[in-house]
């Protein structure tokens, strides 16, 4: 499955989207190439416009483009591959990344492949407010960064190299 088909499930999986996010992924599917009545109209709806009327559009782009849904775990593991697999190409800073990364966490109901991602959010914390993290206490300011990347490269070999779908 294409790596912005899947952004979009993972998203809906985590947050809440509103227009915005919509449109914005209307235009980069128009750019990568798909194309369809319902995406041109949403890549063309104001970003101000209603929510509702964005996930219609959505909804019949989905259809339009013969695109099957995820599960919701298949979205959000694959959402949270992408994320890893960004923090790896630096493409997002690994605070963004742990953040993001944790709210898939708590999106899959704390399951155990996910957690390291809780652990390294509490330690950024810790970090920040100049204590000593509880949960990784080998991180510090200095190596907080090279942990994550280092925690996102295992995370894509345990659980993203397994997946059933490729993202090309």
């Amino acid at each position: 499955m294409h790596e912005l088909i899947a952004s979009i499930f993972g998203k809906r999986v985590i947050h809440h989207l509103d227009s915005n996010d919509y449109v914005n992924w209307a235009g980069e599917m128009l750019t990568a190439g798909f194309d369809s009545a319902s995406l041109r109209i949403l890549a063309g709806l104001n970003t101000f416009d209603s929510t509702y009327e964005a996930e219609d559009y959505f909804r019949r782009t989905i259809a339009e483009l013969k695109i099957e849904s995820l599960t919701r775990e298949e979205s959000l593991k694959q959402y949270s591959c992408n994320v890893a697999q960004a923090i790896v190409n630096r493409s997002i800073t690994p605070v963004d990344g742990v953040r993001e990364l944790y709210a898939a966490c708590v999106a899959s109901d704390y399951a155990k492949e996910y957690t390291i991602w809780l652990q390294l959010d509490d330690a950024r914390e810790s970090l920040r407010l100049n204590e000593t993290p509880y949960s990784y206490p080998e991180a510090t300011r200095e190596n907080f960064d090279a942990i994550v990347e280092k925690e996102a490269l295992e995370f894509i070999e345990s659980l993203c190299r397994s997946r059933s779908t490729s993202t090309t």
